[in-house]
Formats: structure tokens, C-alpha cells, sequence
């Protein structure tokens, strides 16, 4: 069974693709061309996790593709093709879902940091308009001018819903986010417009990106998602409640936003931490 594009996120519709392609490629490896639904049991998913394990993918990677093969096996229940998903009571594998994100000073130096080089400065400002607003790659990329309102106050917002699950991000504009928006915006146009230009592919835009961070001496290599998890972090520690921070960051449920809350508190805790050792040495 092919995978079909029902996602409008790029990302998601790739990376569906690419489990498509591994579970056909295990297939074959165990030499059969196809293997009737009604004959698959757990055996099939454990040796499949094997498979995969011995590939060398990561554990998030493993589990990736096999969610999208037990997907399957709920679409062909749907369908009527068998009675229940052989899958439901399987295990994967075992992730530590540690998100990664910067420090207020790792912000500072990127902000202190423009360049010359059009590429280059294009993913450095993308990138900090991620760590301000809290929008992924694939947002910044269809951020349309019609997409940035102005309230009864004079103060300006994003309004946007997010490619990978449609719901509605809702941010107020942080000033250094204004700053990055007012270079790309066109002032007298009167016609909806993207606005960050497509002059480089997402890859290209990312090679950048990491030269960049090491350039500026930051540890955590840099991608469009630490920016974004960078904002998530970063409001949480200003302050701003939590669900305010989740209606900001589109997300469906609070609890894909705890994960900020986590992170903060074990923050705190290794700084309380530092500061008792620091007491300890003085005395």
C-alpha cells in the first residue's frame, strides 16, 4: 500500500514516502514480493524493528517507521480488509525525548552576528524569527503578508495555521521579530505576498544555519526546530502561562507544550544546583 499525500506538511508527506519505501524494501529482503494483511502478526512487526535496528536508524527514526506501518494496518480495518490491528499490543522503541534549545546568551551572540553573505544572513534571520514566534520551517516558508493583522491597539500579530496539523497559531509580535519582518515587507504593495523569499532549498538554507552557530561558538547545532523549541522555552521562563504559550504555538493539547515546563524546572533545578556548589566551595 502506497502512501498517499494527506498531509499539507512537505515534511510529513517525505518522510511518509521514505517508511513506505523501508517497509517495502524489508519485504523483499525477506524474499516475498507481498504478504497477504490477514497474515501478518506481531512476529512481523518485532523482526521489522530488528531489521531496522541493524540498519543503524535511531530510535526515534525505528519508531517512525513503524507507526507508519501499523497506520496502515488501521486503514485497511478501516476499509474492512481485516478485522483489527495485529499491532496494538507491540512495543517500540524506547526515546528520550529531550528537545533542544538555546540559552538566552546563544540568542544574543546569533543577534550580534549579521553577515554579508545574502544565503547565510537570509537562515540567520529565518532562524531567529523561529526562536521569536515560535514557527516552524515549514510556516516560515508560506508566512503570507495577509497572514500579519493589526488589533484595535496598533499592535500586530501573526494569525496563521499550522501546515502540519491546521490548527491555529495566534503570536503577538516580539519587536526583534518586527525588525526581521519589516526587511522582508513590501509597503506599498496591496497583494498578498510570501514573506521570505524562496531563493534556496531547505537543505541549503540548514548547511548555512549550522555555519553559522558554529561560527558564533553555540554547542547545540542549529536547526529550524531548535528555534522553535527555542521560543516554547524561552516564553515559559518570561513568564508567559502556559496556555497562552500553547495557543501561540498551535499546538492541540497543552500537553504537547508540558514538554517546556519539564524542560524549565530541571533548568532551575541544576541551577539551584551550581549554586549550592558554589556556596559549598566559599565556606
Amino acid at each position: 500500500m502506497k502512501a498517499q499525500r494527506e498531509s499539507k506538511s512537505e515534511g510529513t508527506y517525505s518522510n511518509n514516502r521514505h517508511s513506505d519505501r523501508q517497509l517495502n524494501s524489508f519485504v523483499r529482503s525477506r524474499g516475498e514480493e507481498d504478504i497477504p494483511l490477514t497474515a501478518l502478526a506481531t512476529d512481523f512487526f518485532d523482526d521489522y524493528r530488528f531489521h531496522l535496528k541493524k540498519e543503524g536508524y535511531a530510535p526515534a527514526t525505528i519508531n517512525r517507521h513503524l507507526c507508519w506501518l501499523s497506520r496502515l494496518m488501521y486503514r485497511a480495518v478501516s476499509q474492512g480488509t481485516i478485522r483489527f490491528n495485529p499491532f496494538e499490543e507491540v512495543k517500540y522503541e524506547a526515546v528520550e525525548r529531550k528537545p533542544r534549545f538555546l540559552s538566552k546568551g546563544d540568542v544574543a551572540r546569533l543577534l550580534a552576528f549579521p553577515l554579508q553573505e545574502e544565503g547565510a544572513e537570509l537562515s540567520r534571520r529565518m532562524f531567529l524569527f523561529s526562536v521569536f514566534t515560535g514557527l516552524a520551517f515549514a510556516d516560515l516558508q508560506s508566512l503570507r503578508a495577509s497572514q500579519i493583522e493589526t488589533n484595535s491597539e496598533g499592535k500586530r500579530y501573526i494569525r496563521k495555521a499550522r501546515q502540519k496539523t491546521e490548527v491555529e497559531s495566534l503570536i503577538p509580535l516580539h519587536p526583534i521579530a518586527e525588525q526581521i519582518l519589516s526587511l522582508y515587507t513590501k509597503e506599498e504593495s496591496k497583494e498578498d505576498y510570501k514573506i521570505f523569499p524562496d531563493m534556496m532549498s531547505k537543505g541549503k538554507l540548514l548547511t548555512h544555519l549550522k555555519a553559522v552557530g558554529l561560527a558564533c561558538g553555540i554547542r547545540t547545532p542549529l536547526g529550524y526546530h531548535v528555534g522553535r523549541h527555542s521560543f516554547g522555552t524561552l516564553t515559559l521562563e518570561a513568564g508567559i502561562p502556559i496556555e497562552s504559550i500553547a495557543k501561540m504555538m498551535g499546538h492541540a493539547s497543552i500537553s504537547s507544550t508540558q514538554i517546556y515546563a519539564q524542560i524549565t524546572d530541571q533548568k532551575i533545578a541544576m541551577d539551584m544546583d551550581r549554586l549550592i556548589k558554589r556556596r559549598d566551595v566559599s565556606n
